[in-house]
């Protein structure tokens, strides 16, 4: 029955298009530079639907390769190629056989004839690729093998031969001849239209070993010769052809002298490649050879040309390897071209060339048919085929695939933790260097980490992002010891609660505080800590998927700080968005969109898949959130080459730095966020610079950029690329960070921002009638009575402080709006509290904001004309020097520690500030020294006109001039650091003086005060006095008020003018004020 049905189709022919492989071979010495590295001009992309294409750039640049296959940026200089089969350079020959050429040895043993043959550049791997070699097998062999399985499998109903011919200089010769010379042979037609070579020998093989034997007796007789591309580069093209012969064992004839056999050949084509004789310099014979070779394969690209144009007469006769692949390149054959490229940008050309004249092929047809001539096996011969691969997904993620416990990607497994509240399980993955971030995950009720976490790829994820992932078994819950918490949200802060055991844990694992990922209950676990003061510096992160959480009182929310991500199912029916979303609105408002982001996505089918089919996308969102990339929808632009080992071809190690940067190439590497950031100016300046600053480079550099010279011009483009720090661009100390300046912001910070600046006992200034003024007396700066002879002249005084309006109930409330409440030390002892309207409490303690120069929003107008532009390079400079001193003292400053501990830190960076300006009074003598009402000596080097930068660089003057500098240069780091700077004038005294009482006028002195956060302690800052002869110890720069202000100065109170123009407070927010003030 199988062979009557096999005959009936025996007649018929099959259209069948040429297939294409395309196999990129490793690097070879001489396509590496100096440095161990080549650029690779190729990158593959599997498609969603379809073959993979192949992408092909001729510019020395990177591109990206969006996921729905085209290119970012300019795409002139790139080419995009779909092929059957592309095989990257790390793959076997026998991958390339099992899967682009096997088929096609089955289909030979069922009657069909079949080519391989491999196309490409000289030097590309196609002898290689056919031939193979001691260590690996080309597709020669196994193509025998499975051929010779079958021979012995029939049992001696097939026959098996081979064949192995050369095309030399247009000449076909018998390389397993024993004639000598070798003859020769011309190539026929028959009346079948099948081609032959008239009077071949054939050798029959029965092993392994005599193919083996015959294939090295003919390819020790082939042309070959060494080129400067190739040290054996074939000459001449090679045929090796197996003939078989299926038997039937029925007669063909009544009288049985014949048998009906399936008849098939196989060809196995090594083409001489093509070169260009410029680069392989060869000359004589050699050269000779070039030519022909290269004529002969222009004749084939001519040939495939004319049958896609459908030509009439199609120029097989124009050369003997046209007319010797008739039968594969139209004819009656299965033909799979296998074209050879290399990977390096150096020979992109040639790539180029190769792969137009292999996606010219894949657009042929030929047309196939069983060759019967003789009768069919009576049983179908070969295996069944392999079912087809199923298609790759599109866009892997780079982590996609890779299970928590691979020792090479995702190392790690279970540990046991030793806690005041039992041992404690916990999964633990990633590489563990010191220096890897700490990401600690938190399941839900009822559950566990592994039952939460270990289902899915949210922890290679993080492994990936960098962080050492630790999944906690929380007290009693899983593999853990000890008494199980309450999973409600309120007793998350309890002591010896969740949060504590979660500390217990990062403290354990040496870490200084960690991303915090939590679902349901380990969720509101995460937000718990990073509302509480006490907690909060631990917590640099949450992702909040699910979060069992309510504020315990209203606004909790807003005392965040940190990022958080917010992850929701809105059909999810154990936690309903409707209710939460309030809450997420709420942290939305107060982090802003820099630090607050949500994935909240739809599932119509929850009942059946839950939230399962989105966790891909769930894994993509937060690494997204944590890197700032997003690994589903990449940059359109590659910034830089992804790096990978690869071996050349003397098993020499070597670097691949890829030019076609390919989304989700499975054989490529795993490119991380580095490649798609973009070249920064700014980091790469700031980088130089610290650099500069570090080895103590600086002040050559300014002398240089001041002075001039030859390196002025260097030093100005160093000094121009660096960012600009003003009091707007470090609103946020984050800020610095990104910009390498700072290695991390103050603890603490964000959440700062919503503690009050005046609450009860905090000292404030306020102006008062009845203030006492007599600097003698012991009631200086007290409040006397009503029949006091001052009470109608105001004064400022800082005996004060804010009291609680229940302790003021008794005094009459000014009209208007509600005031706050003042307790001011009375004379004689005792005190009294006043009201105070709260816009003059303001103007006397908020922070100032000096004008701008009018157009010119980047430029501070201060004392004397003196102007800071902070968009100048010298200003930039000196700005990222004083950030570069201060980074070390942000690192330590964390505004949830002691108030003492805080305070030491800020008037820490105060000083250094300071230390940072090169900058002296009018106090001095000609040798510098400091004299008491010595003459005013100017130092005329230190001239800076009406520059800030150059006095910060190198600059004199008195206290106008230091006090406007030290303005200038510290202000825009007071948000960041804590601090309130205000630009005071006022009276000087001294009590061994003969002076009766201060004045509001005239001025005499400027300095600065300055009070910090969150505990509102108040600071003088006197330059002047600590350039003079009492100063030098950094007592004056950082001088409690109720010292310098009974000691030797009074503030006026007035908010100055500067260059014409006054200055302003900054508005106070509500949060400003404490409750009930």
């Amino acid at each position: 029955f199988f062979f009557a049905s096999l005959c009936n189709k025996m007649a018929s022919e099959a259209s069948a298009p040429v297939r294409v492989a395309v196999r990129v071979r490793p690097p070879l010495p001489r396509e590496i530079n100096a440095n161990g590295e080549f650029h690779s001009c190729l990158g593959c992309a599997a498609a969603s639907t379809g073959n993979p294409k192949l992408f092909i750039t001729n510019k020395d640049e990177p591109v990206l390769i969006r996921p729905d296959g085209t290119p970012s940026g300019d795409p002139s200089h790139l080419r995009q190629f779909t092929f059957d089969y592309i095989f990257d350079q790390a793959l076997a020959t026998e991958d390339v056989y099992r899967r682009s050429c096997e088929q096609l040895v089955r289909n030979v043993l069922l009657g069909v004839n079949a080519t391989i043959f491999a196309y490409g550049q000289t030097g590309t791997g196609k002898t290689h690729t056919m031939l193979g070699d001691d260590k690996q097998p080309g597709v020669i062999l196994h193509a025998a093998h499975d051929l010779l399985a079958a021979v012995e499998l029939e049992d001696g109903n097939v026959d098996l031969e081979i064949s192995y011919v050369q095309v030399y200089l247009s000449t076909v010769t018998d390389l397993l001849s024993t004639k000598k010379p070798m003859q020769n042979l011309n190539v026929r037609e028959d009346e079948s239209g099948e081609i032959f070579v008239e009077g071949v020998s054939k050798h029959t093989v029965t092993s392994l070993e005599d193919v083996t034997r015959l294939i090295d007796q003919g390819s020790k007789r082939r042309k070959v010769a060494s080129t400067k591309l190739n040290s054996t580069s074939s000459r001449s093209h090679a045929v090796l052809t197996f003939h078989v012969t299926v038997w039937s064992g029925m007669p063909a004839t009544n009288d049985d002298s014949s048998e009906m056999a399936i008849v098939a050949k196989l060809n196995l084509v090594d083409l001489a490649g093509s070169e260009r004789v410029k680069d392989s310099e060869v000359g004589g014979q050699d050269l000779k050879d070039a030519c022909s070779i290269n004529l002969s394969l222009f004749h084939l690209a001519g040939v495939v040309q004319a049958l896609i144009k459908k030509e009439a007469c199609i120029p097989y006769k124009n050369d003997t390897l046209c007319f010797l692949l008739k039968d594969a390149l139209g004819g009656n054959c299965l033909t799979t071209l296998v074209a050879c490229v290399s990977p390096a940008q150096l020979h992109a050309a040639e790539s180029l060339s190769t792969l137009g004249f292999a996606a010219a092929c894949s657009r042929l047809q030929n047309k196939t048919k069983r060759n019967v001539r003789a009768l069919t096996h009576n049983r179908p011969l070969g295996a069944k085929a392999p079912a087809a691969a199923k298609p790759p997904r599109p866009d892997p993620l780079p982590w996609e695939g890779v299970v928590a416990g691979d020792p090479t990607r995702c190392p790690g497994g279970r540990i046991t933790l030793g806690t005041p509240y039992g041992a404690l399980s916990a999964l633990r993955y990633g590489h563990q260097d010191p220096g890897k971030p700490l990401a600690v995950l938190l399941h839900g009720h009822p559950s566990c980490a592994e039952g939460c976490y270990g289902h899915w790829g949210l922890i290679p994820a993080l492994v990936f992002c960098g962080f050492q992932v630790v999944a906690l078994d929380m007290p009693g819950r899983g593999e853990s010891k000890g008494t199980q918490l309450k999973s409600r949200s309120e007793y998350n802060l309890d002591k010896n609660g969740a949060c504590d055991v979660v500390v217990e844990v990062i403290k354990q694992l040496k870490a200084r505080s960690a991303l915090w990922v939590g679902y349901d209950w380990g969720a509101g676990i995460g937000l718990s800590a990073a509302t509480s003061k006490q907690h909060r510096r631990f917590v640099d992160r949450v992702v909040a998927f699910h979060p069992s959480f309510q504020e315990q009182k209203p606004g909790d929310l807003k005392t965040v700080g940190c990022p958080v991500q917010v992850l929701w199912c809105k059909q999810d029916q154990f936690h309903n968005w409707t209710k939460w979303k309030p809450l997420a609105a709420a942290l939305k408002a107060s982090l802003g969109p820099k630090r607050y982001a949500e994935f909240i996505f739809d599932e119509p089918q929850w009942g059946t898949f839950g939230w399962s089919r989105h966790a891909r996308q769930v894994e993509r969102r937060v690494v997204q959130f944590l890197t700032g990339s997003d690994y589903g929808a990449l940059p359109d632009k590659v910034h830089d080459r992804p790096n990978e080992d690869r071996v050349t071809t003397e098993n020499r190690r070597v670097t691949q730095r890829a030019n076609v940067v390919v989304l989700g190439d499975p054989q490529g590497p795993a490119a991380g966020d580095e490649i798609f950031r973009a070249a920064d100016p700014q980091r790469e300046a700031v980088a130089t610079f610290a650099s500069a600053y570090r080895d103590r480079r600086l002040p050559a550099l300014y002398q240089a950029f001041c002075s001039g010279g030859d390196q002025k011009s260097a030093t100005a483009a160093l000094f121009g690329a660096l960012p600009e720090l003003s009091l707007e661009s470090l609103a946020d100390p984050c800020a610095l960070v990104e910009l390498g300046l700072w290695p991390r912001p103050p603890g603490g910070w964000h959440a700062l921002q919503q503690t009050p600046r005046y609450f009860p006992g905090r000292q404030v200034l306020v102006q008062l009638p009845g203030v006492i003024p007599t600097v003698n007396s012991p009631d200086f700066m007290t409040l006397a009575g009503p029949a006091s002879a001052d009470a109608t002249e105001r004064y400022t005084t800082f005996k004060a402080r804010l009291a609680s309006p229940p302790a003021c109930a008794s005094e009459a409330a000014p009209d208007g709006p509600r005031p706050v409440w003042v307790e001011v030390a009375g004379a004689g002892g005792g005190s009294r509290v006043v009201p105070v309207s709260r816009a003059e409490l303001e103007r006397l303690n908020q922070p100032h904001a000096l004008p701008k120069t009018p157009g010119a929003p980047h430029e501070l107008r201060l004392e004397d004309g003196i102007r800071c532009n902070y968009k100048a390079p010298l200003t930039k400079a000196k700005m990222c020097e004083i950030a570069l001193a201060l980074g070390p003292i942000a690192a330590q400053l964390d505004f949830d520690a002691e108030a003492a501990a805080i305070e030491a830190l800020q008037l820490q960076a105060i000083r250094t500030v300071r230390g940072a300006l090169d900058l002296t009074t009018f106090q001095r003598d000609p040798a510098g020294v400091a004299q008491i009402d010595a003459a005013r000596s100017r130092d005329r080097t230190r001239y800076c006109g009406d520059d800030a930068a150059r006095f910060a660089v190198r600059g004199q003057g008195h206290c106008h001039t230091v006090s406007s500098v030290m303005f200038a240069f510290l202000r825009p780091f007071a948000g960041p650091l804590g601090l309130d700077v205000k630009y005071r004038g006022g009276f000087t005294f001294y009590k061994t003086e003969v002076v009766t009482k201060v004045a509001n006028a005239p001025e005499m002195h400027q300095w600065l005060e300055i009070s910090t956060r969150p505990s509102g302690t108040s600071y003088t800052c006197d330059l002047y006095a600590e350039d003079g002869p009492t100063g030098g110890r950094g007592y004056y720069l950082a001088a409690k008020v109720e010292e310098t202000y009974e000691d030797y100065m009074y503030p006026n109170g007035i908010v100055k003018l500067f260059s014409g123009q006054h200055g302003k407070v900054v508005p106070a927010r509500p949060q400003d004020y404490a409750e009930g003030l």
